[in-house]
């Protein structure tokens, strides 16, 4: 009866030992390609997801907020993400402007180096959808 007992759990210890060391797990992020967003198209944004451009600028979505508006006044939400190319790194910030109780919303555009930020909607705590684009750089002729 021991040695029954014995074999049983040697082989359940042997059968668990395989099946954890030659179990596979996939790496979901190791297969896949970065999106490389394009300049004057809607690009979306999604919180804590790095955005590539092609000169390697690279956004960074890192949070939002909001103004508590009283009834009937002005609305605030702010969008704050993270540029950057090369050595430059700075937080930028965007927002959609309303009133309470009135459908209208107003989108911001920025300035940023040599890149223009325009709004298009907010996903509030999730996204962003805005278009990039790069200012062209003056002639040297």
């Amino acid at each position: 009866m021991k040695f029954l007992l014995k074999m049983i759990i040697t082989i359940g210890v042997f059968l668990f030992s395989i099946t954890s060391s030659y179990s596979q797990t996939i790496d979901v992020k190791k297969g896949m390609k970065k999106k490389e967003h394009k300049y004057g198209e809607v690009s979306i944004l999604i919180i804590n997801e790095k955005a590539h451009f092609k000169d390697s600028l690279t956004v960074l979505l890192t949070g939002f907020s909001h103004k508590e508006p009283y009834v009937g006044g002005p609305t605030k939400a702010t969008a704050y993400f993270t540029v950057s190319r090369g050595d430059i790194i700075e937080k930028i910030s965007i927002s959609s402007h309303g009133r309470d109780g009135h459908p209208e919303i107003y989108y911001d555009s920025l300035s940023w180096n040599k890149y223009e930020f325009n709004l298009k909607s907010m996903d509030y705590d999730n996204s962003i959808n805005v278009i990039i684009s790069k200012n062209k750089e003056p002639s040297s002729d």
